[in-house]
């Protein structure tokens, strides 16, 4: 057994990159590159998943579509059918190469009191698991990780 502890404080943010996890079933379209938000929701929270592209172009629920990439799974505070999920995926050699942002933002206490929420955020390619952090976030927004996409 494998115990990983890693603690980063910032923003009321507890972060850990652990990449020892290698294959996911995750909620969603798979892709290359594919970032997926996995989070808890006993406490009613609505955690929204944002994907900055080479380009400059924010994807997240507001704006689904870009370049190729789709929002495809989006968690609201009442609608949750896949689970508190969010996922943001490009079909393969479909997505531009550079620099992607990827961050967490607590977008709604649902009614509920401000409370910490714990996520998962991992980047994946086709499958395999290239990038994991988990967090906690209790307002604001999470800590911006960054994924490098290379030509295919």
């Amino acid at each position: 057994m494998k115990i990983i502890i890693c603690i980063n404080v910032m923003m009321s943010l507890f972060s850990c990159d652990q990449s020892d996890e290698t294959e996911v079933d995750l909620i969603g379209n798979e892709g290359n590159p594919r970032f997926n938000l996995e989070f808890d929701r006993s406490d009613g929270a609505d955690l929204d998943l944002y994907v900055k592209t080479p380009n400059g172009v924010m994807m997240y629920f507001a704006n689904p579509s870009y370049e190729g990439g789709k929002v495809d799974v989006d968690c609201l505070c009442g609608d949750c059918p896949d689970g508190p999920n969010e996922n943001i995926y490009w079909k393969e050699g479909t997505a531009p190469t550079g620099k992607y942002e990827y961050w967490v933002e607590y977008y709604d206490s649902c009614g509920n009191i401000h409370k910490p929420t714990d996520f998962t955020l991992r980047v994946t390619q086709n499958g395999k698991l290239l990038s994991l952090q988990n967090g906690k976030i209790r307002k604001g927004i999470s800590e911006k990780f960054v994924h490098t996409q290379k030509k295919p």
